[in-house]
């Protein structure tokens, strides 16, 4: 897809023209949620064994489940009520009433605060769940010699650089909350996320664009890619 080539040019560099690196590209849309990498995502602690299917240096996983407007209901059951309660436990408007309204007109566009509250969680969640979704995991066995942990899938761990694009995260109100559920989370200590990566913003919404030039002028794609690209400096350390 273009996005994929414009993830694995910003990584990779063209021309002479520096890349970031090794970088996953967060897209929230309206039908999925998907996740690009380009990370060899080998293990990044000792005493790790690898097993499994080789996972691809360039990397698209697509979340069917996970759309903002069409899968709204579905991300309410797949992140659980709880996920929403501290928002809306004092709240008179009832949260499977107003994911309902955005499933049934899936154009709708957040206006009051109740509904700017809801589409921020919602991408919170799909956030979270995507990336964990995409990453790797850890398992621990156990043989002869004791316990034996395992990796399947890519160690996104020591990963520099997430960008995120898609409505919330570009024309939301806190891009910031969003993009931060992609980090690593104790809750979920055997997910390998993120843990400390800086984080842009495609705020121009120029990636799908950067990824078509990138065929015929990589350089200049390249340098428009990254002149568009908007650092977030508040996230979690």
């Amino acid at each position: 897809t273009a996005v994929l080539a414009a993830a694995r040019l910003l990584a990779e560099g063209a021309e002479g023209e520096e890349g970031l690196g090794e970088l996953a590209i967060l897209d929230i849309g309206g039908a999925t949620t998907d996740v690009h990498s380009v990370a060899k995502g080998d293990p990044t602690e000792p005493g790790l064994v690898k097993k499994g299917l080789p996972e691809p240096y360039v990397k698209r996983t697509v979340e069917g489940d996970l759309g903002m407007r069409y899968n709204a209901s579905t991300i309410v059951q797949v992140a659980g009520e709880e996920f929403f309660s501290e928002d809306w436990s004092n709240s008179e408007i009832d949260l499977h009433n107003s994911v309902s309204r955005f499933v049934r007109n899936p154009e709708t566009l957040p206006e009051s605060e109740e509904d700017k509250t809801l589409d921020v969680n919602l991408a919170r969640a799909a956030t979270r769940f995507a990336m964990e979704r995409h990453a790797g995991r850890i398992e621990t066995t156990y043989g002869p010699s004791g316990s034996v942990y395992i990796q399947y899938g890519k160690d996104l761990r020591g990963l520099k650089t997430v960008i995120g694009t898609g409505g919330p995260l570009i024309f939301g109100s806190a891009p910031d909350l969003i993009i931060r559920e992609a980090l690593f989370s104790e809750d979920n200590p055997f997910s390998l996320c993120p843990r400390n990566p800086r984080f842009y913003i495609d705020r121009e919404y120029l990636l799908y664009a950067v990824g078509l030039l990138s065929e015929k002028e990589p350089l200049e794609a390249l340098k428009l890619g990254k002149k568009y690209l908007k650092r977030l400096n508040n996230h979690r350390a």
